[in-house]
């Protein structure tokens, strides 16, 4: 995710399925994912309309 392109705009979080994502638009670290609730469907990175969010493959844990 880059931060610094974000126009807080709130898009992502309106079109979250699940409600993780929080925008706080007068803090630096404006976007706030909650990650348990996160299901990665990558709705948020399609919405986007500054293309500032991205969907990345999670690391697999003890090669499973």
């Amino acid at each position: 995710m880059d931060i610094s392109q974000c126009a807080r705009c709130g898009v992502c979080s309106q079109h979250c399925p699940t409600g993780a994502i929080e925008i706080r638009k007068e803090e630096e670290q404006c976007v706030l994912v909650d990650w348990y609730t996160c299901k990665g469907c990558g709705i948020c990175a399609n919405v986007c309309p500054k293309q500032c969010m991205s969907m990345i493959p999670e690391p697999k844990e003890n090669g499973y």
